[in-house]
């Protein structure tokens, strides 16, 4: 099976000007860290939090 996984880096990356086919040139790009967002509900009935 694949790793699905969000890649940190992408290496070879190319680069265009402005939206266009204009190739500027080839780049390795690193990414921002993602976490993900939380909350918990709770509620009248719910025995586990959400």
């Amino acid at each position: 099976m694949a790793n699905k996984a969000i890649p940190d880096r992408l290496k070879d990356f190319m680069v265009y000007k402005n939206g266009t086919t204009d190739l500027v040139g080839v780049a390795d790009i690193q990414l921002p860290s993602f976490s993900f967002a939380t909350e918990e509900v709770k509620g009248a009935g719910c025995i586990w939090q959400l």
